[in-house]
């Protein structure tokens, strides 16, 4: 021992050994309770780590959409699916259940359409119809004009100008008008009159393909029936030379119509057109 404490070499070198090894066992010593302080911390927090692995696991909902809805329009042959054809028997039974009343008021929009200019006019206003073929077509907008059809003849009253210009029932214009009546009133009747070319059902609504039997001006015509308010809705004349005019109804009224709106202004001279 004396020996080994006289020598300085021996002493310095022991010094530096000890100095070593006490380093590396500090510099282990914190990595060990790291590791273990690491796997402590694992072991707490497995299940909020499991939690939060099914979570990011786990689909995200898709963002409600907000505001309504929209519908994907039907196709034309999911249309047709669901239409009923109608063949002739039913028509006559239509007409059978179908109720009419003497007298009938709409509002209506008239929708002209000329081929030949390739040009389409609407004009708004209000109709009075009164069996068995008294009609006033009261057009409103941009000005007012009128036309009375009692049957027997034909009236262009304009108040305006105070002016009325009539004409023979049997004249084009009046032809014209009562294939409207028949259409709108005269249902009961119709195929009479009419061939009919197709007819299909859908849902409270009836639509008809129809061809005069007489021949005329009209080519053929097209009517809707609005089954739940039991009337004409709509009607659209065909005529020859590609021009058509439709003619679409609202607001219908079965009240009774004063035999007066279907007559002539007395202080207004009237001008006969052949």
């Amino acid at each position: 021992m004396q020996k080994y404490l006289r020598n300085p070499s021996l002493i310095f070198l022991t010094a530096a050994c000890f100095n070593l090894s006490l380093l590396a066992s500090e510099a282990t010593l914190p990595k060990d309770e790291a590791r273990k302080e690491k796997l402590l911390e694992l072991k707490k927090n497995k299940p909020l780590l499991v939690k939060k692995a099914a979570a990011a696991a786990k689909p995200k909902p898709e963002k409600a959409v907000s505001g309504p809805i929209e519908k994907t329009p039907e196709t034309a042959g999911a249309i047709a699916a669901r239409e009923k054809i109608l063949n002739v028997a039913d028509v006559e039974q239509l007409q059978k259940n179908l109720k009419t009343g003497n007298d009938l008021t709409v509002d209506f929009t008239q929708t002209i359409y000329r081929s030949l200019r390739k040009k389409t006019t609407s004009r708004q206003g209000k109709g009075y119809f009164n069996k068995p073929n008294k009609f006033r077509w009261s057009l409103l907008k941009p000005s007012q004009e009128d036309w009375i059809y009692n049957g027997n003849f034909l009236a262009h009253y304009l108040p305006d100008k105070k002016s009325i210009f009539k004409y023979q029932a049997s004249a084009a214009k009046g032809k014209d008008l009562q294939h409207l009546i028949d259409m709108v009133l005269n249902f009961s009747t119709l195929l009479n009159h009419y061939q009919l070319l197709e007819a299909k059902q859908l849902e409270g609504k009836v639509r008809m393909q129809l061809k005069p039997k007489a021949d005329g001006e009209i080519d053929s015509s097209e009517i809707v029936i609005d089954m739940t308010k039991n009337y004409v809705s709509e009607v659209k004349l065909n005529f020859r030379g590609g021009n058509h005019t439709l003619f679409t109804f609202t607001n219908p009224n079965n009240n009774e119509i004063k035999e007066a709106l279907f007559e002539l202004p007395k202080d207004i001279k009237i001008e006969e057109v052949l």
